[in-house]
């Protein structure tokens, strides 16, 4: 379940540059903007929807319960003046 997260994470990121950067080239009034400057613009947006989905694809173990569960037990005991 992990993996097919990550995988749809990197497809989603892949994904969004192309939205991004194919556009832009192709409506540019004769390729008048650079690759320099489409390539970085898409590559940040890229960034963003891969660390948002990073995020998500990194919940997997946490909600599913397929990785390891801690469980931590505390307890205290006083006597006199606490402060």
């Amino acid at each position: 379940m992990a993996a097919l997260r990550w995988v749809v994470a990197v497809v989603a990121s892949v994904a969004a540059f192309f939205a991004v950067a194919v556009p832009w080239a192709v409506l540019s009034s004769g390729g008048s903007d650079p690759w320099e400057v489409i390539g970085p613009v898409a590559g940040v947006v890229a960034a963003g929807v891969l660390a948002a989905l990073g995020w998500w694809a990194s919940q997997a173990a946490a909600a599913g319960g397929g990785g390891s569960v801690r469980t931590v037990r505390q307890s205290a005991q006083a006597r006199g003046n606490i402060r």
